[in-house]
């Protein structure tokens, strides 16, 4: 830049005006740096752009495999493998409307009562394992967890996954696990069936649930948000 303020011959000028306010700073550069500047915001809007594309290309295929799953879990509860009900009260401590939803399921003379709530904004599965005269006379074998905590070894199968090793920490009774859900993919309703099963005094007790079967969706969507 002259000494009178004007751009020398060789110089570029770059405008940054600022909405906020009615000026104007003129900062002058040689034309090579300038050219350089302007090739890396060009590469920078094409690198954006691809993002941008890439970015509606997920949302576009995550939503379009949202609508599969939820084909799946709406056939799957139709199959009725399993009865499900719901209720519906109100808390006194917080005047929250809790939904619950509620199922009995058998196997090999074990009997199973299930409750799915939404506590701490997270969907949560409680099993009751009892006999058919609904006493607890159904043995569980326990182990210890990884911080000595009281667990029940057991199996977990989401979708059409293979099934996988998992422990269930025991309840607040000695024949009352809670089984393990990732409760954002639930919501989000990327899980549309989950099985669980752990071994008992009388055999294996298989646990099954629809997450998209009418009266689970109830409590599933109280949890959002």
């Amino acid at each position: 830049m002259t000494p009178s303020g004007q751009v020398a011959k060789g110089e570029s000028s770059i405008l940054y005006r600022c909405a906020n306010w009615e000026s104007v700073w003129e900062q002058p550069f040689p034309k090579e740096v300038a050219f350089l500047l302007m090739l890396t915001v060009r590469e920078a809007n094409v690198a954006l752009r691809s993002i941008l594309d890439t970015a509606e290309e997920a949302a576009v295929a995550f939503e379009a495999n949202r609508t599969v799953l939820r084909q799946k879990g709406e056939e799957y509860a139709k199959s009725n493998e399993t009865k499900w009900s719901s209720n519906t009260a109100k808390d006194a401590l917080s005047d929250r409307t809790i939904t619950t939803s509620v199922s009995v399921q058998e196997s090999n003379g074990a009997v199973v009562e299930l409750r799915i709530r939404c506590a701490d904004a997270q969907v949560k599965i409680n099993a009751l394992i009892v006999d058919r005269d609904g006493k607890p006379t159904i043995a569980v074998p326990r182990s210890t967890g990884p911080f000595g905590q009281p667990v029940v070894d057991g199996k977990i199968r989401i979708n059409e996954e293979q099934p996988r090793d998992v422990y269930f920490p025991q309840g607040d009774f000695r024949n009352e696990i809670d089984l393990n859900v990732d409760s954002q993919a639930v919501v989000a309703g990327l899980h549309w069936r989950f099985y669980a099963a752990v071994q008992t005094s009388v055999g294996q007790l298989l646990i099954k649930v629809p997450l998209f079967d009418s009266q689970v969706r109830k409590t599933i969507d109280s949890c959002r948000g």
